[in-house]
Order: structure tokens, then sequence, then C-alpha cells
């Protein structure tokens, strides 16, 4: 029995009609810019079941299926109140009465030569 070389490409062409091929490069297109984008390794994985129908006919089913890392987010640090709330300002300091500066831009400019 020969092995025809190119049957695995032939397969994937013909399977719905073009279909799975095309699914197959735009799920890669994303896990590669995925991997580049946050830096970590990603997973495509292509499944076949192959199913003969007893009638010379062999059905092909294909899953594809992505393993895309989260992306890492930032943390938060919040202050606890003796009421067991969450604030963002620490609850043993003062407050600041801080108050904008009205017309805080100079009149006029001093240019520095070399």
């Amino acid at each position: 029995m020969s092995v025809r070389l190119d049957l695995f490409n032939h397969t994937i062409n013909a399977m719905r009609f073009g279909a799975l091929q095309e699914e197959l490069s735009e799920k890669l297109h994303e896990c590669v810019a995925h991997a580049q984008y946050v830096n970590k390794g990603t997973e495509l994985t292509l499944k076949i079941k192959i199913k003969p129908n007893g009638q010379g006919q062999i059905e092909l089913k294909d899953s594809i299926t992505q393993n895309l890392p989260a992306e890492e987010k930032g943390s938060t640090f919040m202050f606890s109140t003796p009421e067991g709330n969450l604030t963002q300002n620490a609850p043993t300091q003062q407050n600041l009465d801080l108050q904008p500066i009205a017309n805080d831009t100079p009149e006029s400019f001093n240019q520095v030569k070399d």
C-alpha cells in the first residue's frame, strides 16, 4: 500500500469544502497574535474523528480548540475600614484640602541661549 504524500493537506483542503482550512488559518493567526501580545505560549489543536459507514464511505468530523493564556492583570491595593468596607484612602491619614491655583501659567517665558 502506497501512502499519498499530500494526503493530509488534500484532506484538510477538502473538508467542509475548504471551510476547515480557512478556520484553521484564522485560529492559527489568533494564536500567534495572542502569543505575541501576552508573551506566552498558545496551543491550537485539530481533532479529526474518522468513522466508516460500512458502505465504502468515511465520515470525517473535525473539532478545533485553542488554548490562549489569560492576560495578566494588575492588582489594586485598598484599605479596610472598621465597618468592613474598602476605600482607596488610608482611614488613619488626614485629607489635605488642596485647592487649584488660579492662573498658574506665567505671563512671560525666559529663553535659554546656548
